[in-house]
């Protein structure tokens, strides 16, 4: 009894330590899978800022080029 008892007690110890590492595991992935969402969510942010910036670009290049345009035929209307 004493023997089974001993054994058993050191499979418990064993199963114990095994349970803290793959908590310590688990706690280090949730920690790493915060981190990469946080990351994500942030290139996201930085995507939607860059798209609105290139909205802005183009529709600036649009006046712009109405404008050349426009002056271009004002030039061609006084040469003639």
């Amino acid at each position: 009894m004493k023997r089974k008892f001993k054994i058993m007690s050191h499979q418990i110890e064993q199963l114990s330590e095994e349970v803290r590492e793959k908590d310590e595991v688990l706690k280090k992935e949730a920690l790493e899978h915060d981190r990469k969402k946080k990351d994500t969510e942030k290139a996201k942010e930085e995507v939607g800022k860059a798209r609105q910036r290139q909205q802005q670009l183009q529709f600036a290049a649009e006046e712009e080029n109405a404008e050349i345009r426009k002056l271009e035929g004002r030039v061609a209307e006084f040469e003639s």
